[in-house]
């Protein structure tokens, strides 16, 4: 973590920095922490799929179904779909039982 708070301070634009940060604090389960460097990272690059994954997950354990499955829909927009569904079973899986 000191080492990306180090980044951080020396470019704060962007957006692969943020999502780092954001993926260490998920992998802490501090989910509210993580979701706000998500954000900061989908603000600065809005195609940053990988943020979007995981700010999908955190909707999903904070039970949050609408978010879930808008941050679900934009991830197959910016992916092949079929790449989608093979690599990322348990966003398929939600939203298969939980999205319109």
């Amino acid at each position: 973590m000191p080492y990306i708070e180090k980044c951080l301070k020396i470019d704060s634009s962007e957006a692969n920095f943020f999502d780092t940060k954001a993926c260490l604090l998920y992998g802490l389960n501090q989910l509210n922490e993580s979701m706000d460097c998500y954000n900061k990272a989908i603000n600065i690059e809005p195609d940053l799929i990988n943020s979007y994954i995981y700010r999908a997950r955190i909707f999903i354990k904070l039970r949050n179904n609408e978010k879930a499955c808008t941050d679900i829909k934009i991830i197959m927009q910016l992916k092949d779909k079929d790449i989608y569904l093979h690599e990322y079973n348990d966003l398929k899986n939600y939203y298969s039982s939980h999205c319109n």
